[in-house]
């Protein structure tokens, strides 16, 4: 089993600025990407993992970043930082500098972080947390730092993303693996589209890893979801190190469905409101008309419109799932538990209902030679 515990920053994150070397002063020219009007000399995150009590925890990626400004382009694309912030993330303790050529140093104003919506190419619309920077210009450097916060993370899993919106020549991750005492589980990583150093040992029991020379991301209209053209990596927990993917996928299929089948318990609720909603149809009409009803009296535990004080209505069991009576019973359900509900109407009204897992379009091509569920993150429901 897998636990989390409160872990220490690392010492070079606790040092607020560190010191502007010779070498960054008179960079004359960017090194990774020669037409770049800015590049950032690095971009260090450190991840830790926090309880907050109970089952809830939080997990926080301290980035630090030193870009140099060559040029006006490089001062308008500087000017301005923004973070992609989804949901349940927070951008928090964001300070920011600019070292002038010379040598003046301009602080960040607290009230230049602000929220706003963007769109990007293919018209989707992102939240992000935006820095106005002072006094750029050509020649300085601009420093910033900032905490990105996860609430209820999956511990297991983070992705690692190594490219930004400028070039980097070199960005490091900073990740203190659980201990034996609070995990049997040893800490991995898992590389896609780049080739990273391997993990390093560091003091305070860190371990880092480095990609060098990542050029800028550009993105295009049309172009393949960007976990299939950015380098990133996953760093993940486990306790088997090799995996046989047929022998792992039939685990998986079984132990999804026997977890089904402990959250269909069947009560005179469930019967009565599918003999209401199902009378007088069959088949397909069955599997419609008991969409619509999920559809006009459910609503999803994150969708516009719910509050946390909705959310914390809710009571969730410590282990394990609700049962469909139970998420019926508070019109809320998270998007598993949706499916679940209606998995257990499907079987009340005579069809049979299985868990298929699935991939994302908008996220990696899958091959069934990777496996790891994390890949399959939609569960949708098969009914016959």
């Amino acid at each position: 089993m897998l636990a989390t515990y409160c872990a220490s920053a690392h010492d070079s994150s606790n040092s607020f600025w560190e010191p502007v070397t010779d070498a960054d002063r008179q960079l004359k020219a960017p090194l990774v990407d020669k037409q770049a009007g800015v590049e950032a000399i690095f971009w260090k995150v450190h991840v830790e993992d926090q309880v907050l009590g109970g089952r809830d925890g939080r997990r926080l990626l301290k980035h630090y970043a030193r870009l140099k400004i060559f040029d006006e382009k490089g001062k308008e694309t500087a000017a301005t930082i923004d973070i992609e912030t989804p949901n349940r993330t927070a951008i928090v303790n964001a300070v920011a500098r600019t070292v002038k050529a010379d040598g003046t140093i301009v602080d960040m104003k607290h009230d230049a972080v602000y929220e706003r919506d963007l769109v990007r190419a293919g018209g989707k619309k992102i939240k992000v947390t935006s820095f106005a920077i002072p006094a750029v210009e050509p020649g300085a450097i601009v420093e910033f730092r900032y905490t990105e916060s996860h609430d209820n993370p999956d511990f297991l899993y983070q992705r690692l993303q190594f490219q930004r919106e400028y070039p980097v020549e070199r960005v490091t991750y900073y990740m203190k693996p659980l201990p034996s005492e609070y995990t049997s589980y040893h800490m991995s990583i898992w590389p896609f589209h780049c080739q990273p150093s391997p993990l390093k040992p560091e003091r305070d029991g860190y371990e880092s890893v480095t990609l060098e020379n990542v050029p800028a991301f550009h993105e295009e209209p049309k172009m393949m979801s960007e976990a299939n053209v950015r380098p990133w990596a996953l760093l993940y927990y486990r306790q088997d190190d090799k995996r046989d993917p047929d022998k792992y996928w039939a685990q998986i299929g079984k132990k999804r469905y026997d977890d089904l089948k402990l959250a269909l318990k069947v009560n005179n609720q469930l019967k009565q409101t599918v003999a209401e909603i199902t009378a007088g149809t069959q088949n397909e009409a069955t599997v419609a008309v008991l969409l619509q009803h999920l559809w006009k009296h459910m609503r999803g535990f994150y969708d516009p419109g719910v509050t946390d004080a909705d959310r914390a209505r809710v009571k969730m069991p410590k282990e394990g799932w609700r049962t469909a009576a139970e998420i019926l019973n508070s019109g809320l359900g998270t998007a598993d538990e949706l499916n679940i509900l209606f998995a257990a109407l499907a079987a009340n009204a005579g069809l049979e209902a299985r868990p298929a897992l699935m991939p994302s379009r908008q996220d990696m091509y899958f091959d069934p030679k990777m496996a790891e569920e994390y890949f399959l993150d939609n569960v949708d429901m098969a009914v016959k």
